[in-house]
């Protein structure tokens, strides 16, 4: 976002991700092979987009290609940008509204747009926001990154239980949906389903308890997420990290007393609507999830305790050998490496070291947005593209 290079799906319905519905659950039989040969060939230009050596990415001075973050004050910047636009949409959906309660096709396909907008501009910043917290080194670029998202959480809240804005987004749907086409009705939809499982039904003053809850929450939830990510760990002499646990955990629990019709887990509460819309879909899914990776988990750890055990002794290495190894978490690293390293020597390249750089190949970010791609391919018929 921000740069002239960057990802887009393919049939573009808004500024950054146009896409194709091909059915509600997977892809239809008789566009299979259609979408395995899109698949094939973004799947292809991906590699060459992030991979290729002969196109390096663009090293501009600003972080991540977006124009105000040339400094960490620039994430305060990028946060006041986004509220500005974010209320000046706000505002011309409320005065269209206004003038024309009960839209025609024309308005009706404006003010999608106009929602569809506070949606990307928030989108862009909170998740750019994450993106920095999860991969950036500077701890000054983290923790105002993590500033602006904390804000943006709140606005975010405070947009779920806008009655004006929930009113102008309902019209949508006015004679039957009349002047969308399928999928800017199903986008209406889920706008709508967001009004109300945020509780827009509610009265005003517990609509503002609400907010308040919800934002208090999104502010324990991503403190916790920053300590663990600097410390790595949850343990008994993380203080701090265990403490907010506990505090997120009575939060998410009095959130739900007060304000789940169902009065089930948080959990559940989040999950409603989610291809897995529930705990237990969820816990049975991570289950199968473990049972699949199970036998290739123990085939890894087993060549990184081959590894071990050759770095010990020089002698001929049994099952029984390495059955009585154990891995140690800081171990498997440079056992990892010391394999990958061994399996490019074997392939001819006896100039190989073990370094990040060399093992870019193993995860590279080509092969990230390639797994992505063939999940939205076979799951939506979307197609992810790279373009100069």
């Amino acid at each position: 976002a921000g740069g002239k290079r960057g990802v887009k799906a393919s049939k573009r319905c808004s500024s950054f991700i146009k896409y194709n519905i091909v059915g509600s659950r997977g892809v239809s039989n008789s566009s299979t092979e259609e979408v395995r040969k899109e698949e094939l060939k973004s799947t292809n230009e991906l590699l060459r987009f992030f991979d290729s050596s002969k196109k390096p990415l663009s090293r501009e001075d600003r972080l991540y290609g977006i124009h105000e973050l040339t400094s960490p004050e620039g994430w305060k910047q990028l946060g006041d940008e986004t509220i500005r636009k974010v209320h000046e949409y706000l505002q011309l959906i409320t005065d269209i509204h206004t003038k024309y309660p009960n839209p025609g096709p024309q308005i009706k396909l404006k003010l999608l747009r106009y929602i569809d907008k506070i949606s990307e501009y928030l989108c862009l910043a909170c998740d750019t926001a994450e993106f920095c917290r999860n991969t950036n080194s500077s701890p000054s670029h983290i923790s105002a990154a993590e500033e602006m998202h904390s804000r943006l959480s709140s606005l975010i809240n405070e947009l779920n239980t806008h009655v004006p804005l929930y009113h102008a987004t309902a019209s949508l749907l006015q004679n039957n949906a009349q002047g969308l086409n399928e999928t800017q009705k199903i986008t209406a939809e889920r706008f709508l389903s967001d009004f109300d499982q945020n509780g827009i039904h509610l009265d005003e003053d517990t609509r503002k308890l609400l907010a308040r809850t919800q934002s208090n929450i999104s502010r324990i939830l991503y403190e916790f997420h920053s300590n663990i990510h600097k410390s790595k760990t949850i343990d008994s002499e993380s203080n701090s990290s265990n403490k907010q646990l506990e505090s997120l955990l009575n939060a998410r629990h009095n959130f739900v007393l007060n304000f789940s019709p169902e009065k089930k887990s948080y959990a559940n509460y989040i999950l409603k609507e989610n291809v897995l819309n529930s705990a237990d879909e969820v816990i049975l899914f991570l289950n199968n999830l473990f049972e699949s990776l199970k036998p290739l988990i123990e085939r890894e750890l087993n060549l990184l305790k081959t590894i071990k055990l050759q770095n010990q002794t020089s002698k001929n290495i049994s099952r029984s050998d390495i059955d009585q190894v154990k891995i140690y978490e800081n171990e498997v690293q440079s056992l990892a490496q010391q394999y990958i390293s061994q399996q490019q020597q074997k392939n001819g390249n006896k100039t190989f070291t073990a370094n990040k750089d060399n093992n870019r190949f193993y995860c590279s970010l080509g092969e990230i947005f390639s797994a992505l791609n063939i999940f939205t391919c076979r799951l939506f018929g979307i197609s992810i593209e790279a373009f100069l």
